[in-house]
């Protein structure tokens, strides 16, 4: 076989891995999308020059050992190739099939940001099932066994053709080394704009285009960089003014007062994924959560509160630090940073409350326990806890009604003098969706409704007790799940926010928009505490918050809301993807200007 017939097939098995997988990746996850069989067709097409930086890497190594047995007749080629070609077949398959699997949860392609998550593994095993994790995995071995396969089946032993000088074969192979080139120059410019392969509206299609090896990259090499380097968009002279005004230094001031008691004990319930995708209250499924419903009307509502992040471990560093965060890094690499910072916490243990965290999983996962306990929390009781108790857990943890019950028991036991600020972390409304209750046959809104179910039993106990009296329930989400929808509806980022108990002064439904950061300003505004160490946190009911907007990041890209309308924005294809009701410069200015300030926050 001549050298150059053999690069031209192992090129074509590449080529057609990339295109199969397109094909698969699109079938397997148009669930939530709508599109024609042009639009896949192109799709498909458009992400050939992604693919071809792909190939004209995975060629690189080939053609040199193919150009060294010109001068060493009889090389052999096949075993000097196998570890390349081993190494070629786990990146590309393990990236394809990663990708696949994973966009069904992020709904973004596979990206640097995984390699955060790598770091703590059992995170990742807790949130999918046995099946998952071995249909996955499995599929990516056999994936790759069939490529290594393929690929050394085709290479052979040896070469013994020599490349005469003036040989019509010498120049095909020198061509085909020129375009190997090519091609590695063309992957180097796609990987520092993974964006080249975004031709359509529907970001989807987008998504599908992508190589997901060059995006993982592309994204890779940007997080590596300096904090103040990664997303330069404006100078700093029109990125201060753009920013000034949007997170107010001085909102102290208490216009409207929520509370009759300006020192209640404090329980924080943050719910697990539960978006306004779940609350019919808030536009949301019909009898999902039917307890949250009738506990809406009894509390001040703040109707129109957006997530600042995807994930718990960013929702967390939001609502208890009061926090931006950005879209590259969670808590491993902002600790130094939030740790100095002030937090709800550590402002109430200023003020003699004692402070605890209740959480039925395991704390040790991305660093939680040690971000908490540095800003403030002296007591941290998770999954070992209910374990040392005798409580049944399963991987995932103590399930909510485990959880909602000690909980009880800890608030209900309670000396009525004491202060206390205690956060309780739900975990149930997320995967593996495996709850006891079932009223519903959808799995996950099943879990959805368990919790709810608890949570409201939970509330209708406490209400009798005479800790009632003197309570406040801040009662919120860390984030959303993307249920049947897709990252360009910024009402993924819509979560619910309710004060409840005797500490309240009356129902009411505020409908200012803010982010859950702006929770602690507003909180400690209403108890009369300063929150002027809070750089990214507004009272929302200041009479100088008078632009009030949301803005939330996940690791591709950015949302914007303000009373002109929403942007969602791409960091990656750097262009906005979805603009209501009409496009608009100034929201992607001022959204810019924010997530350039929140990096060099990071960098000084």
């Amino acid at each position: 076989m001549s050298r150059t017939k053999y690069l031209v097939r192992l090129a074509f098995v590449y080529a057609v891995l990339s295109m199969t997988a397109r094909i698969i990746f699109i079938l397997y996850n148009k669930a939530d999308v709508s599109i024609s069989f042009p639009e896949a067709v192109n799709s498909v097409v458009a992400g050939i020059p992604s693919d071809l930086c792909v190939i004209g890497w995975c060629l690189l190594v080939p053609w040199v050992v193919c150009a060294m047995s010109a001068y060493r007749p009889g090389l052999r080629v096949r075993r000097i190739l196998l570890p390349f070609l081993i190494f070629a077949a786990f990146l590309t398959t393990f990236s394809y099939i990663g990708d696949l699997f994973l966009y069904e949860q992020w709904k973004f392609k596979l990206h640097g940001q995984v390699f955060i998550y790598m770091m703590s593994p059992a995170a990742i095993g807790d949130s999918l099932s046995f099946y998952e994790v071995l249909r996955n995995f499995g599929s990516a071995i056999m994936l790759m066994a069939i490529v290594v396969l393929v690929t050394v089946m085709i290479t052979p032993g040896r070469i013994d053709q020599p490349l005469p000088v003036r040989s019509s074969e010498r120049r095909k192979f020198i061509a085909g080394g020129v375009v190997i080139a090519f091609l590695i120059a063309g992957g180097f410019t796609s990987v520092l704009g993974v964006g080249s392969a975004y031709h359509n509206r529907q970001l989807f299609l987008n998504h599908a285009s992508a190589n997901p090896l060059v995006n993982m990259m592309g994204t890779t090499l940007r997080m590596l960089r300096p904090y103040q380097k990664q997303y330069e968009y404006l100078d700093d002279e029109m990125c201060d003014n753009l920013f000034k005004g949007l997170y107010p230094e001085d909102t102290e001031d208490i216009t409207d007062t929520l509370l009759n008691s300006q020192r209640p004990n404090i329980l924080f319930i943050q719910l697990e994924s539960f978006g306004a995708r779940y609350i019919e209250k808030i536009g949301g499924l019909k009898d999902v959560s039917p307890e949250l419903d009738k506990w809406i009307g009894r509390g001040v509502f703040f109707d129109s509160v957006y997530a600042n992040s995807f994930r718990t471990d960013r929702g967390t560093l939001c609502t208890m630090s009061g926090c931006v965060t950005i879209p590259t890094s969670g808590y491993f690499a902002v600790e130094s940073k939030v740790t100095a910072y002030p937090s709800v916490a550590s402002s109430l243990a200023g003020e003699g409350y004692s402070t605890e965290l209740i959480y039925g999983s395991s704390l040790k996962d991305m660093g939680e326990g040690d971000y908490l306990s540095s800003i403030g929390f002296r007591h941290l009781f998770d999954v070992d806890g209910f374990r040392s108790i005798g409580e049944n857990c399963d991987a995932w943890g103590a399930n909510d009604s485990i959880s909602l019950d000690y909980l009880y028991d800890a608030i209900s036991g309670r000396d009525l003098d004491s202060h206390w600020f205690t956060v309780y972390q739900s975990i149930s409304s997320h995967q593996p969706w495996n709850v006891s209750y079932g009223p519903l046959s959808d799995i996950i809104l099943n879990s959805f409704s368990y919790t709810d179910h608890y949570v409201g039993k939970f509330l209708d106990r406490i209400s009798q007790t005479p800790q009632w009296d003197n309570l406040l329930v801040v009662l919120y989400a860390d984030h959303s799940n993307l249920y049947h929808q897709t990252l360009q509806d910024h009402e993924f980022f819509h979560i619910p926010l309710l004060m409840l108990g005797g500490a309240v002064k009356e129902p009411r439904v505020i409908s200012v928009i803010m982010n859950q950061s702006d929770i602690a300003a507003t909180l400690l505004s209403q108890l009369g505490i300063s929150h002027k160490g809070y750089l990214w946190s507004r009272n929302v009911l200041s009479q100088n918050y008078t632009d009030p907007f949301a803005y939330s990041s996940y690791p591709a890209g950015t949302m914007f809301k303000d009373s002109t309308g929403v942007t969602m924005f791409d960091i990656v294809a750097n262009k906005p993807v979805s603009q209501l009701p009409t496009a608009d410069k100034d929201r992607i200015l001022r959204m810019k200007a924010i997530l350039q300030s929140s990096y060099d926050w990071l960098a000084e």
